[in-house]
């Protein structure tokens, strides 16, 4: 086949990127329109494929880390939380920017998903226009271009950077990346007379560097394009590019820097390296087969085993080398377009290929929003090809329907990331284990759905029956629905595992307490370590008083209510307490004023009334002691008709005791 001949374009100072001949143009599809008109298609495909996600919730997969539970974001914007965000890595990556883009939304709209979702999807939109620019200003026809911008904006694999909260460091660094390749491409134009665009080349990507480490392959990035534009390989290329290499290497050694300051930094490796290479090998290989058929598209990829791995992990290195050699082809032939698009891919995805580190999964679909970009540019110069071979009324229509069927791809996949719920459901469609259980329960149980999140954390304690945080989950669930026997077992599990765990200890007294099913002196026992490892843990001083109270220790008692309101002073129930110790010492004024203090805090709990009620009988204020009374039985509560009559009342009266403290 007939290789294409560059030919010059004005603006450039070297030669400019190669394009089709004219007889081939004429073999291919001409546009009749401004082209523009295409990018306006794309963007208003793009609004309304992801337009969905500006109602989605925050997930429970990330997002609170670097959202509404990261204590610098919650602060809004100041001095103090700058600095925090620029020094504090968050899950063991170095992103303060992104973090400070969070930040300042946090600071004008409070929490608020909705402007975290649509600020994605500008940003998003704006990286869109910069592929349309780029492409266009290394030659390309305008319908490559349009085919390769569509992929970008709705390719399948690219809607978790789009969806996900917490992928804003994939939309806020591809903007700032592209950003300075575009100007970087008019630096070009302009024969690098443009003192403008090489500064904001600098500015952009040092901003890109603090968005996501991933950005130092932005050097690498830009001698590719020198290369498809025909510029003379030599240390010139280098040379001028040598302070990006340097803001690459600087943040790149930050970001090492703020990874081993993250608890558990220096575990032991899960994988030896030969293990990893063959996992990144074949994540290599996954992500060129979702590039044409995106399938099982889920948010964590769990790790195999190591010395387990599958079979299949080793074809990744024959794709490797198939790969090397078609780079080696392409290179022989001079074909400039798929030596440079292909190693665009190779150079953006290597260092998310988990080879040196990784996290909890070995590959993700948002890796793959920078480096697809070189596949694109592959596919667009084939179809081009092709086109020019005469195949045009083929592969046109062929590649219309894979567009229109990666749209309705991507459309679909979008509702997977409305909740944590529709999250953790796809993904155990393909990967059922405890995570995936126990992610899904914990956005059930904050729903309140508890029948539903008890099922998911029994299939959870199935897959990991270790797992502390799991028993946890089920005590309370147990608890709320009046089985505190189950509740104690589950804790009594618990802190046999954790036995130096204050609140463990503290939750298994209270649910063994309501069981029945520990003494007062053991429940004291307990509850005496728990204030030893913990002092300032209020519930453990809560639990003790009732086990001193209950012991006829009422100066002990008196001692933890105290206490415990010097920590949480505007708790009624114990100020109830404290007054019901007072009461037993016949410290009644004391009482009187620690039972008010109850009822300013919280006038609707008619067992409050029904204390004050029996202070005042032995106080002998029977008059004030019947209105107590009275006042309890219009809300409904029942008094016995012995305090009744102790009041001085004639009226009906009910069997039922006033000592209720709810």
């Amino acid at each position: 086949m007939e290789q294409p001949q560059p030919t010059s374009q004005p603006g450039f100072h070297e030669a400019a990127a190669p394009v089709l001949t004219s007889p081939a143009r004429k073999a291919t599809l001409q546009l009749t329109f401004d082209p523009f008109w295409l990018l306006g298609g794309i963007l208003l495909a793009t609004v309304a494929v992801f337009w969905r996600t500006i109602g989605y919730d925050y997930v429970n997969w990330d997002d609170s880390y670097f959202t509404y539970e990261n204590p610098w974001v919650v602060r809004g914007l100041s001095w103090e939380s700058v600095k925090g965000i620029f020094t504090t890595p968050v899950l063991r990556g170095y992103a303060p920017l992104t973090v400070l883009s969070f930040a300042a939304e946090f600071e004008f709209f409070g929490r608020n998903p909705a402007v975290h979702h649509f600020n994605n999807l500008l940003l998003h939109l704006i990286n869109t226009w910069l592929v349309w620019r780029i492409f266009s200003k290394l030659g390309l026809q305008a319908l490559s271009v349009a085919f390769i911008t569509f992929l970008f904006a709705l390719h399948p694999m690219h809607v978790e950077s789009v969806a996900w909260v917490s992928e804003r460091k994939d939309v806020l660094f591809g903007a700032l990346f592209l950003g300075a390749s575009e100007r970087y491409l008019a630096w070009l134009e302009s024969e690098r007379t443009s003192t403008r665009d090489l500064v904001l080349v600098y500015v952009l990507f040092g901003l890109s560097l603090f968005a996501k480490i991933q950005s130092v392959t932005l050097p690498a990035s830009l001698l590719l394009f020198d290369y498809f534009l025909l510029r003379p390989l030599k240390w010139n290329l280098i040379w001028e590019k040598l302070p990006l290499f340097l803001l690459s290497v600087a943040i790149g050694a930050m970001g090492i820097y703020f990874l081993q300051t993250e608890p558990g930094h220096n575990v032991k490796p899960l994988f030896f390296f030969h293990e990893r290479l063959t996992i990144g090998a074949w994540s290599f290989t996954v992500y060129l087969m979702k590039l044409l058929v995106p399938y099982e598209m889920v948010t964590l990829y769990p790790f195999p085993f190591s010395g387990q791995l599958p079979g299949r992990f080793y074809v990744g290195f024959a794709v490797w080398a198939a790969y090397a050699y078609a780079v080696w082809r392409a290179f022989r032939a001079d074909n400039r377009a798929v030596v440079a698009g292909l190693l665009y891919f190779v150079v953006n995805v290597f260092f998310v290929l988990q080879i040196i580190d990784g996290g909890q999964g070995f590959k993700a679909d948002h890796y793959t929003y920078i480096p697809y970009l070189g596949l694109f540019w592959v596919m667009a110069w084939g179809i081009e090809r092709l086109a020019a071979a005469g195949h045009g009324s083929k592969i046109y229509p062929l590649a219309a329907l894979w567009l229109v069927a990666m749209t309705y791809v991507a459309y679909r996949q979008v509702p997977v990331w409305q909740n944590s719920y529709t999250l953790w459901t796809q993904e155990l469609r393909y990967y059922k284990g405890a995570k995936q259980y126990r992610s899904r329960a914990n956005y059930l149980f904050e729903k309140k759905q508890y029948k539903r999140a008890f099922a998911d954390i029994n299939r959870a304690i199935q897959y990991q029956s270790n797992d502390i945080n799991l028993y946890v989950k089920r005590a309370t669930i147990y608890d709320l629905y009046k089985k505190p026997d189950a509740a104690y077992r589950d804790m009594a599990f618990v802190v046999k595992r954790l036995p130096a765990n204050a609140p463990a200890l503290v939750k298994m007294v209270e649910y063994g307490v309501k069981a029945n099913a520990i003494s007062d002196s053991a429940a004291l026992a307990y509850l005496n370590r728990a204030v030893s490892l913990q002092p300032r843990l209020p519930s453990a001083y809560r639990y003790r008083f009732l086990s001193y109270y209950r012991l006829q220790q009422p100066e002990n008692a008196l001692a933890d209510a105290d206490t415990y309101l010097k920590l949480r002073p505007r708790n009624p129930a114990m100020h109830l307490a404290r007054a019901m110790a007072l009461e037993k010492l016949d410290r009644n004024e004391e009482a009187l004023t620690a039972i008010n203090q109850a009822i300013a805090l919280n006038g609707r709990n008619r067992g409050f009334y029904a204390e004050r009620a029996k202070i005042y009988l032995a106080m002998d204020d029977k008059p004030r002691a019947l209105a107590d009374l009275q006042r309890v039985r219009q809300m409904g509560g029942r008094v016995s008709s012995e305090l009744l009559k102790k009041a001085g009342s004639a009226g009906k009266q009910t069997e039922e005791t006033a000592e209720i403290i709810e």
